[in-house]
């Protein structure tokens, strides 16, 4: 939306923190799978919201540059809250049910978590939340 490249700082910033730290503690999955979950779902309405450049505007100001930030300085409680934060408000902005039930972890590729795409959540049949 803001027009930025795939391979942009930001992106790629965020990709590694993602496997190199939340992949690498069970304690995070839950975060990884409600991402590939609810990701498409946030992504999808706000590409669709008539005020969705300024949205991503305040999303970027308001808590990427930061969770950005907390990375930089090995900072992962406070960039992983920032995260859910964001996540959460834009659960409630959208509709989107943020309860999932989720599978026994012991079976997880834990190389498809965290990419917010469909088929991690038809591998583990993740359709369904509460």
């Amino acid at each position: 939306i803001l027009g930025y490249p795939d391979d942009n700082y930001y992106l790629q910033t965020l990709r590694t923190f993602r496997d190199t730290t939340l992949k690498q503690d069970i304690k995070y999955y839950p975060l990884l799978l409600t991402y590939d979950i609810i990701g498409p779902q946030i992504s999808e309405k706000l590409s669709f919201d008539e005020s969705g450049k300024e949205i991503a505007k305040r999303l970027f100001n308001c808590y990427i540059t930061k969770a950005i930030d907390a990375i930089e300085h090995n900072d992962t409680p406070t960039a992983v809250n920032i995260y859910v934060a964001m996540t959460h408000s834009l659960a409630r902005k959208y509709n989107i049910n943020t309860l999932i039930i989720y599978p026994n972890y012991s079976t997880i590729d834990i190389n498809s978590l965290g990419h917010g795409h469909t088929k991690t959540r038809k591998k583990y049949n993740l359709n369904e939340s509460i």
